[in-house]
């Protein structure tokens, strides 16, 4: 009996991911990540210029710093950014720089699930409850005092 429900157990789970990767196989999954820069009032890159480390940055959900997101340093072309993944659940956080007061960060999300994966893009992103500036390509950057 064991091995009989065994057996019926593993061709179940067989033909269950035999169906989806033949449909899942065209579906094409997005996890935006919330990339920026933190630029100077001179707009020089802070991390760039040696004056911030990542070490110094961190993005939580407000009232919670010990639940900080995973950052990570993003270097296309030499410029470097900050990158976050986002969680789908969560809209608002608090980006807490080391030497400066902390910010509100906010988010416009839209989330679409599927039968394959969850899809999350950052619609518009604000810091304290105005949009996030970007530069002529559409990249994210933060300005601080």
């Amino acid at each position: 009996m064991k091995t009989r429900f065994l057996f019926l157990l593993s061709l179940l789970v067989m033909f269950s991911l035999s169906g989806c990767d033949e449909d899942c196989a065209t579906v094409d999954c997005i996890q935006e990540p919330f990339r920026f820069r933190v630029l100077n009032a001179q707009g020089e890159n802070l991390l760039d210029n040696g004056t911030l480390a990542l070490s110094q940055i961190a993005i939580y959900t407000p009232g919670a710093p010990a639940a900080t997101l995973p950052l990570s340093a993003y270097a296309p072309l030499g410029e470097t950014y900050v990158e976050a993944g986002l969680s789908q659940n969560t809209r608002a956080y608090t980006l807490a720089i080391d030497g400066y007061a902390p910010l509100e960060l906010s988010f416009d999300l839209d989330v679409r699930s599927g039968d394959c994966c969850t899809s999350l893009t950052i619609e518009e992103a604000y810091l304290n409850e105005a949009p996030v500036l970007k530069d002529s390509k559409g990249e994210r950057f933060i300005i601080l005092p």
